[in-house]
């Protein structure tokens, strides 16, 4: 993995989405707790720039603003 991450980039931007309390749950397919989700959002951040990826972080905001707000991202607004 560290290979690929380390030479076969895609992208050297990545989009991060923090934990949201007010709208987190758990259910079939989200089976982590909140202390856990935040733990591997932390852990995703770190593994990140472990390999000099540029983060953006996508602001908490309802559906349409966040995906307006990678759109804008991508197209250079």
């Amino acid at each position: 993995m560290k290979t690929y991450a380390e030479n076969w980039r895609y992208n050297t931007h990545v989009f991060i989405l923090p934990p949201w309390k007010d709208i987190y749950l758990t259910d079939a397919q989200r089976k982590q707790d909140w202390n856990e989700a935040v733990f591997t959002y932390n852990k995703m951040i770190q593994t990140y720039r472990s390999y000099q990826y540029d983060l953006v972080e996508v602001p908490k905001a309802p559906v349409g603003e966040r995906a307006d707000f990678i759109l804008d991202h991508i197209k250079g607004k």
